[in-house]
């Protein structure tokens, strides 16, 4: 029993937890850090692939149409590179600082 007495419930790690959020098979993604290297690098081919389409198009109504498709590749790279910053605890500050080398870098 729990110091705060019988109505504060049982103790952590007494009841299981549902799939979802016990990690494994049922955690929403099974393919772990491997699967998220091949969807990153596939994310980035789809970019470049999209930019040479970009440059070839010439009418600009489809040059509209692939910008649109190129920023929805680039915001899934960031909302995964948030994800992983998230997962690992990165403050803002030091997103701040890395986005500025990134930026320097270009």
């Amino acid at each position: 029993m729990s110091a705060l007495g019988p109505m504060a419930g049982p103790p952590p790690g007494a009841l299981p937890l549902p799939p979802g959020l016990a990690g494994g098979p049922g955690d929403g993604d099974p393919g772990g850090g491997d699967e998220d290297a091949r969807e990153h690098s596939a994310l980035k081919a789809a970019g470049a692939a999209l930019q040479a389409a970009m440059n070839a198009e010439t009418d600009p109504k489809g040059k509209a149409v692939i910008a649109g498709l190129i920023q929805g590749v680039h915001k899934l790279l960031a909302d995964h590179q948030d994800q992983v910053h998230q997962a690992m605890g990165m403050p803002g500050e030091l997103k701040a600082v890395m986005g500025m080398k990134q930026a320097a870098g270009r």
